[in-house]
């Protein structure tokens, strides 16, 4: 019976080692832990869009005095301030945290970030916890800008064979009014450059963003514009052009055009709305 308590005893301490280790003497303390917090919750991986921050937070804890201590976290061979102060410390309890503003390498298209937090916590032997940290960023739409003008309002108008007015804002210049049935001839001017698109695209264009992206080598024209007849009293139109001059860039919405007498010459008008 004695030898069967001595087993016993023997399996007790080993099962009991598992969970302590002892600092010399008497005394024992726990293993020490290594946590990872991410946006508030510990976890070693997040992912976040591009345009936010990722706080982390890195915490060490050990019971019982430890002759030394050293907490890192590194990114690639990079070791990553985490601005508390990590250092070396002997002491008999020790929970230090600090926190970690994180932001994605490319703010709209982002990326991932692998980060290594390692503890080396020594009481005669040196015992090594490390946890590999992951944060990706997902792609976000990128940044738009309002448009500068909105559905305004125009009328281009030719008097006779005089210079035709409204369309400078543009770099279009409406010269002349030929054949049957009558059509106006508008050349841009130099410096612009002038497009033809489908009329579904007017609606739709609701950034500068939008705008420029519509002015592609495939749809610039040359020439004359002579889209638009004005040899009746009313006429009713769906065209969509645009301009650009330099990085200035218009779309035009032909909505009508008039023709009338008035004392004793013919007045033409092109009427409609346009986007910058």
């Amino acid at each position: 019976m004695k030898k069967v308590s001595l087993f016993m005893l023997a399996a007790i301490v080993a099962a009991s080692s598992m969970l302590f280790v002892s600092c010399g003497g008497d005394e024992e303390f726990d293993l020490p832990t290594i946590t990872v917090n991410l946006n508030g919750t510990d976890r070693l991986e997040i992912s976040v869009p591009a345009d936010e921050e990722v706080t982390m937070k890195v915490t060490w804890e050990a019971s019982g005095e430890l002759e030394e201590v050293i907490l890192r976290v590194v990114n690639g061979s990079s070791v990553v301030d985490l601005k508390s102060g990590f250092e070396t410390k002997t002491l008999h309890r020790y929970n230090q945290s600090g926190d970690l503003k994180i932001a994605s390498p490319d703010p709209v298209n982002g990326g991932e970030i692998l980060y290594n937090a390692s503890l080396k916590a020594k009481k005669g032997d040196v015992l090594d916890l490390n946890r590999q940290i992951k944060i990706t960023f997902t792609a976000v739409a990128p940044p738009t800008n309002p448009l500068t003008e909105e559905d305004v309002a125009f009328t281009w108008s030719r008097t006779g064979n005089s210079a035709a007015t409204g369309l400078d804002k543009f770099g279009l210049d409406w010269h002349s009014s030929t054949g049957t049935p009558l059509t106006a001839n508008i050349a841009a001017k130099t410096g612009t450059e002038w497009y033809e698109f489908p009329n579904t695209v007017y609606a739709a264009v609701d950034t500068k963003e939008a705008l420029k992206a519509l002015f592609t080598e495939e749809r610039k024209k040359t020439g004359d514009f002579t889209g638009v007849t004005v040899n009746n009293p009313s006429t009713t139109f769906n065209l969509v052009i645009g301009t650009k001059t330099g990085e200035n860039y218009h779309l035009i919405h032909i909505t009508g055009s008039t023709n009338a007498e008035v004392g004793g010459n013919w007045v033409r008008t092109i009427t409609g709305k346009s986007k910058h």
